[in-house]
């Protein structure tokens, strides 16, 4: 994390890695040692504190437990830049501020009409592209 952001103060990095439940000598581990789950962590709070203009996410919930999806959806949430996920994943897609969906059909990215958040109505325009 210090690497990543060598201008930002000692304080704010441990404020910022506590944020997403590093705690105590957690802060000191070398990313070499850390869960998947911990890694994931790491990332988004890495993200989430620098100036990066885009972010994309493919599949970013896969094999993570739900404590590290609950800190992802903060942590996204917080992002300040442009965001492209791809996820299956319909309650963490209805949890982050999303606001543009799409679809591919006959090889054409379309826009949808409805978002994740509103879940039936997306499935089933979704589920309209297989007909």
């Amino acid at each position: 994390m210090q690497a990543a952001n060598p201008d930002l103060s000692y304080q704010l990095l441990r404020q910022q890695l506590g944020h997403f439940l590093f705690k105590y000598d957690d802060v000191h581990k070398n990313a070499s040692v850390l869960s998947g789950g911990e890694l994931a962590r790491l990332a988004i709070a890495m993200i989430s504190i620098s100036e990066i203009d885009l972010l994309i996410l493919d599949e970013p919930t896969n094999n993570l437990d739900i404590e590290t999806v609950e800190q992802m959806v903060v942590g996204i949430n917080d992002y300040q830049g442009a965001l492209w996920v791809i996820s299956h994943d319909i309650d963490f897609l209805s949890r982050i501020n999303i606001t543009q969906g799409f679809k591919l059909r006959e090889q054409t990215l379309q826009m949808t009409t409805y978002l994740p958040s509103t879940a039936e109505q997306y499935y089933r325009e979704l589920l309209e592209c297989d007909q």
